[in-house]
């Protein structure tokens, strides 16, 4: 993918390797997946044909997150103005 937004010296990798991978486990796997297929395609597309991507990959995403993670996301933010995305993530599991 040619993408790099971060750089350790070696004797630190495996440390700050586990400190991403913690915070990967912490995400929703579906959003995660749709996310990475989403950079790939997007990126060869037209405006248009990325925002028609986007939009079906939107709705399939909803209809496969059984955890209703967006639904909790959003009640966090909205409703109890526990989470301020940008600023940390949101708790998965109440």
């Amino acid at each position: 993918m040619r993408l790099v937004n971060t750089s350790v010296p070696r004797e630190r990798l495996r440390e700050e390797t586990v400190a991403l991978a913690k915070e990967l486990l912490s995400k929703l796997p579906v959003a995660l997946s749709a996310a990475k297929e989403a950079y790939k395609a997007v990126k060869t597309m037209d405006f248009q044909e990325a925002f028609e991507y986007m939009t079906a990959k939107t709705i399939a995403t909803s209809a496969l997150d059984v955890d209703k993670g967006r639904a909790k996301a959003l009640s966090q933010f909205l409703d109890d103005k526990s989470y301020r995305p940008g600023f940390g993530g949101f708790k998965v599991k109440d």
